[in-house]
């Protein structure tokens, strides 16, 4: 039957196909022994195959599939006739398959990795970028660093470094509510704090590359006294110059102000205990509107009231007697204006005291400008400019003389040399006096120059 033949051929080994193909040459007689071997190879193969199998095969197979496998035994014969060519190319194909999936799988691998490698470049590229980035953020932060820290030195931030604390009554008072909304426009790190006295300003500070005064103020509202400075300076205002005026009673023994020192002593020991500190302030007292108050006492009193009320010589007698007994300065003003520009020059004040330069004897220097241009010159010439300049600050020595002089002794040292080596002391103390001109000499200022260039007391005072 046609299907079982069909079966059969496609259970053919590759050795028989080659078998088969090898014979195709031989003649027609072989061919009929190689059919009937072929058909009896079948035949074995059949009975190896269960039945059950084949015939469920046949049974369930259609006319399509009869069709389909239903090849006859002469085209398997006549195609090995024509060559081995095609059956060869296919088992070429069959062989090949394991070996073309193997190198799929490898161009993919490859793929992968090619892949993978351009990931990683293109990662390593922008880790660089990254880093250049970073380096130049840090190269530019360090930077403004650097000038942030040259103009902290300077005191440019000074105005952003101070805060004030401002006792809440005198904040709250409708009075002075102008004043202090005036005082904020200048300084905004104003805030309200208690524990001294009533109308008492006290400051504190921080550098301005450390917070400045906001993170001052966030520190004392901690409790933390490491987070700020300080300033020891202690305000206090009058608004009401009666309560001033009642202080001002004399002692019948002694020339002075008791209630007035006890109230200051008072507000020194709040202050002292406020800031746990074992020294006591400077403080600065404001009297607005208390002459004021005094004419106003005078207006028609009678002859009783009198003999108690202050004068202007009393009210200036007791701002003495604070500054002398206790270092107390205190203002007289006649308006709460006087009193705002007052506080806003004084915090100006405190806030640039870290920043301002002690004068020295070395201020009344002359500062002289250097004669050579540019940046390329040797190390002898920096010195014989240098040496130049130091000669005009010696009084009456003009730079015309100095120069002259300097052809002779270029540096500071030759000088000094020829000073040592000169035996007389006449000769010493006329030593440059001919040098500097040649028609007179300078003998007062070559004495002068000798003692200065050879003094060894410190404490000579030269220029």
């Amino acid at each position: 039957r046609p299907n079982i033949i069909t079966l059969v051929s496609s259970t053919m080994t590759m050795t028989d196909t080659i078998d088969l193909l090898a014979s195709s040459s031989s003649s027609s007689e072989d061919d009929e022994a190689i059919c009937n071997n072929t058909k009896t190879n079948k035949r074995k193969r059949m009975d190896v195959v269960a039945p059950s199998r084949y015939d469920l095969d046949l049974s369930t197979s259609s006319d399509d599939d009869e069709e389909d496998f239903a090849i006859p035994s002469s085209s398997v014969f006549s195609s090995s006739k024509q060559g081995t060519g095609t059956t060869l190319s296919k088992t070429q194909r069959q062989d090949n398959k394991p070996q073309e999936k193997n190198g799929k799988s490898e161009r993919e691998r490859r793929k992968e990795e090619k892949q993978m490698e351009k990931e990683e470049k293109q990662a390593a590229r922008q880790r660089e970028k990254e880093e250049r980035a970073m380096t130049i953020a840090a190269t530019k932060q360090a930077k403004t660093d650097r000038k942030i820290a040259a103009q902290q030195k300077m005191g440019k931030f000074a105005k952003d470094e101070i805060g004030v604390l401002v006792d809440p009554k005198l904040l709250k008072d409708p009075e002075w509510k102008e004043t202090f909304d005036t005082f904020y426009e200048s300084y905004d790190s104003v805030v309200e704090s208690e524990g001294v006295d009533e109308g008492a300003i006290q400051f504190i500070r921080r550098d301005h590359v450390e917070g400045g005064a906001t993170a001052a103020l966030r520190a004392l509202e901690k409790s933390s006294p490491d987070g700020f400075q300080l300033v020891h300076h202690l305000v206090i205002v009058f608004s009401d110059p009666s309560y001033f005026l009642a202080m001002m009673e004399r002692s019948e023994t002694e020339d002075d102000y008791p209630k007035l020192e006890a109230w200051l002593e008072e507000k020194c020991a709040l202050w002292k205990n406020k800031w746990s500190r074992s020294e006591s302030p400077r403080v600065m007292i404001l009297l607005p509107g208390v002459m004021d108050e005094v004419h106003r006492q005078w207006n028609n009193p009678s002859k009783k009231d009198k003999e108690f009320l202050m004068t202007d010589a009393d009210i200036n007698d007791a701002i003495v007697w604070l500054q002398v007994a206790f270092r107390v300065e205190s203002q007289l003003m006649k308006s709460k204006e006087d009193v705002l520009d007052f506080l806003i020059k004084m915090t100006r004040s405190i806030s640039e005291e870290p920043y301002a330069r002690q004068s020295t004897e070395l201020e009344c220097v002359r500062k002289i400008k250097s004669s050579l241009e540019g940046q390329n010159h040797s190390p002898l010439e920096i010195a014989q400019d240098t040496w130049i300049r130091m000669l005009q600050q010696v009084p009456t020595l003009s730079a015309t003389r100095a120069e002259t002089l300097a052809q002779y002794y270029p540096t500071a040292r030759s000088l000094w040399q020829a000073y040592v080596t000169t035996k007389e002391e006449s000769g010493k103390k006329m030593l440059v006096a001919h040098l500097m001109s040649e028609k007179r000499q300078y003998r007062k200022l070559s004495e002068f120059l000798h003692r200065l260039m050879t003094s060894q007391d410190s404490k000579d005072f030269l220029i």
